[in-house]
């Protein structure tokens, strides 16, 4: 219970002060990706519900449909990395 308050204690003073700073997910970089990586991750996390609720019912595989979370779970950092990829691109052609 300790290490717990002492992790979470130390992660929101952390986080705090990025936030204060401007640094890391707070950076102006960041941000503007933010709203992309946003309506992206939406989009992609409803798709694999979707996918996953289609198949369980029409194929009655509730035993093994729960592998396309872990899919894409695996998946999820190289849609955002493409997302950065194409941050990037549009911020060099403007």
């Amino acid at each position: 219970g300790i290490a717990t308050f002492i992790f979470i204690l130390v992660g929101v003073q952390n986080a705090s002060m990025e936030k204060l700073l401007k640094e890391g997910e707070y950076s102006e970089k960041e941000k503007a990706n933010n709203s992309l990586k946003g309506v992206v991750g939406l989009a992609y996390w409803g798709i694999i519900d979707t996918i996953l609720i289609v198949w369980s019912y029409k194929a009655d595989a509730f035993d093994i449909s729960w592998v396309v979370f872990v899919i894409g779970g695996v998946l999820y950092p190289l849609v955002m990395y493409i997302c950065d990829c194409i941050s990037e691109n549009r911020k060099r052609t403007n």
